[in-house]
């Protein structure tokens, strides 16, 4: 993720794609942004430009993240995966991309989210909500958090710990290592870490609960 110095003054740059799914409006656009045609793809579901003009970088990572691709190697993104989910899935409790995208972007007060259509990080029209998911209901009026549980608070604050939302207890895309498992119930979501857990009845108590446990507040 982000630049990287290459021979000739050139440079390389990483680029996320939230939750792995690349559109095509986007997959062209790295195509028509790419040195000689030249498009690496990552293990960790991200694309590299390499070979990428110094001058014109600015203007590629501009008009990649309004394609809804991340070059930020401060984003929020960074370290989210998630199941197939609903529809996709038929043991999945809830579209947990949609929520995922919902959770994550809210973060920083954006307003992009879906995991259908366009690809999570495309503009979309009207409410970012899904409505299909367990946790996907109104906001509370005033906008206001709810409270988090202290063993979540406590996490370690470094801001860049993964995230995994599940729809079933298989968690099946799990990244290895020590992640925040975010699972749905049937009811809301349970967030995992450390083997503690925290229940949360929607998806503003999950945001919040997510936010904790990778640092952001």
């Amino acid at each position: 993720m982000g630049t990287f110095g290459r021979p000739g003054g050139r440079v390389a740059l990483g680029v996320a794609v939230p939750l792995g799914r690349l559109a095509s409006a986007q997959a062209e656009l790295l195509a028509s942004l790419a040195s000689h045609g030249e498009v690496r793809l990552t293990p960790w579901r991200g694309v590299v430009l390499p070979g990428l003009d110094r001058g014109g970088l600015p203007r590629a990572a501009a008009r990649l993240a309004e394609a809804g691709l991340v070059t930020d190697p401060g984003s929020p993104w960074i370290g989210v995966t998630a199941c197939t989910g609903r529809p996709g899935c038929a043991k999945s409790l809830a579209d947990v991309r949609a929520d995922a995208a919902r959770a994550t972007v809210s973060r920083r007060g954006g307003r992009t989210a879906s995991a259908t259509g366009a690809g999570p990080g495309a503009p979309i029209e009207g409410d970012a909500r899904s409505g299909t998911g367990p946790g996907s209901r109104a906001e509370p009026e005033g906008g206001t958090p709810p409270a988090v549980a202290p063993h979540v608070a406590d996490s370690p604050r470094t801001g860049t710990l993964p995230v995994h939302w599940a729809g079933c207890e298989r968690r099946c895309g799990r990244p290895r290592g020590r992640v925040a498992d975010v699972v749905a119930t049937g009811d809301g979501y349970r967030v995992d870490l450390d083997g503690q857990s925290l229940t949360c009845a929607d998806i503003e108590e999950t945001t919040a609960a997510v936010a904790a446990a990778r640092g952001e507040t």
